[in-house]
């Protein structure tokens, strides 16, 4: 299972964030059909693999960009606060394995640890909405190829 979709998973079950966006936990870029609020998820910064003596760790590390969203209104600056606020208390500290809902096979991840690093706010003129950027690193275990 990637990162990304782990994320995304975690971010639907937590009770927090699905009482403000419901399922609207997104990958890459908003439209104009996105009903808001709503979470944009990407990668910020590809995953980068650990290495140690023996060749490969099967330690990841990947930055994420999470997006906390709101459409224009005078009211909807606040609402995105506390948007970002249940996202981080979502995610960081996070340490455990993530089992993606109904996939066949079961796929799953180790998750090792979710930091939350620096954050940004900002106003988007293409779709109208106020949003925070918040940077979270994720440690994660990953396959390691094996060569016959």
């Amino acid at each position: 299972m990637l990162v990304e979709v782990a994320i995304a998973q975690l971010l639907r079950d937590n009770a927090g964030v699905a009482a403000i966006v419901g399922a609207r936990i997104i990958p890459l870029v908003l439209d104009a059909n996105v009903d808001y609020p709503a979470v944009l998820y990407r990668a910020v910064h590809g995953g980068e693999h650990y290495e140690d003596l023996d060749g490969s760790s099967g330690l990841r590390r990947t930055r994420l960009g999470i997006y906390a969203t709101h459409s224009k209104g005078r009211t909807n600056y606040k609402p995105v606060l506390q948007l970002a606020e249940a996202v981080r208390l979502a995610l960081h500290g996070f340490s455990g394995t993530v089992t993606l809902d109904n996939s066949s096979p079961v796929e799953s991840i180790f998750i090792g640890n979710i930091s939350a690093g620096p954050f940004e706010d900002r106003f988007d003129d293409p779709t109208q909405t106020y949003q925070r950027l918040q940077i979270y690193d994720v440690w994660s275990n990953e396959d390691i190829p094996t060569f016959s």
